[in-house]
């Protein structure tokens, strides 16, 4: 049987020089991933990119797939960091819409910054024991957050908070991967690019801004609807 690759990076920096180049190859392959897609993008394009040798990539990462996963994972991280931040922000007498909103235009602000690599990242990369392991996690805390915020807002005789939350948590993610879809297609792919192309830019960033609003708006409005059958929003 054929020896699966690994998937992990083969060393942690430890030294400062180490570290920053580490974070050199992994910002590297962001680029790149994003510019030229997976398919198209090797090794020896992202050591190019970060300026180093390709073996010293090696150093740290065996293999394209490893820097994608270790991607994918820095993401997962951003991600519960925001939710953190959104749950330390919301006050005790905001409308549960309001903080609706504030949820998923957190999830959609860091989704967009780079749409087209969250593409890759997402429909991709390998789905590693470790990582999925990771998702499970991050979705085990984003519902737990949710929980707590529904509870403030009192609770229905035999509501099942075992059931609704999960809905809305997953409702929410796969709508907004649907939205950052659109800014792909809409984009391009032009994220990390470097030719000072500013074509269209303008109208582009209008459009962005505004579908951004539109389905901010209809996500939210979706989720209250749900939750009003449960005398929530």
């Amino acid at each position: 049987m054929a020896r699966k690759p690994s998937l992990s990076p083969r060393k942690k920096p430890q030294q400062a020089r180490s570290q920053q180049t580490a974070a050199a190859i992994l910002q590297a392959a962001a680029q790149v991933f994003a510019n030229l897609g997976y398919a198209s993008t090797t090794t020896n394009k992202i050591a190019v990119r970060a300026g180093v040798s390709v073996g010293s990539l090696y150093e740290y990462f065996p293999n394209k797939d490893a820097l994608l996963v270790a991607l994918a994972e820095e993401h997962i991280r951003e991600g519960e960091c925001a939710l953190a931040r959104i749950a330390g922000e919301l006050s005790a007498d905001m409308p549960l819409d309001a903080c609706i909103a504030s949820y998923v235009e957190a999830l959609m602000e860091l989704h967009s910054q780079a749409p087209r690599l969250h593409q890759v990242l997402f429909t991709e990369a390998p789905r590693t024991e470790a990582l999925q392991q990771h998702l499970l996690r991050a979705r085990e805390r984003a519902c737990q957050q949710v929980e707590a915020l529904l509870r403030r807002y009192g609770k229905r005789r035999g509501h099942d908070y075992a059931v609704s939350v999960p809905l809305i948590v997953g409702a929410v993610e796969a709508l907004v991967h649907q939205w950052v879809s659109t800014i792909d297609s809409m984009d391009g792919r032009v994220d990390g690019s470097t030719d000072g192309s500013t074509d269209g830019s303008t109208d582009r960033c209008t459009k962005r801004c505004t579908t951004k609003q539109t389905w901010s708006r209809e996500i939210t409005r979706l989720i209250c609807a749900y939750l009003q059958s449960s005398n929530h929003c």
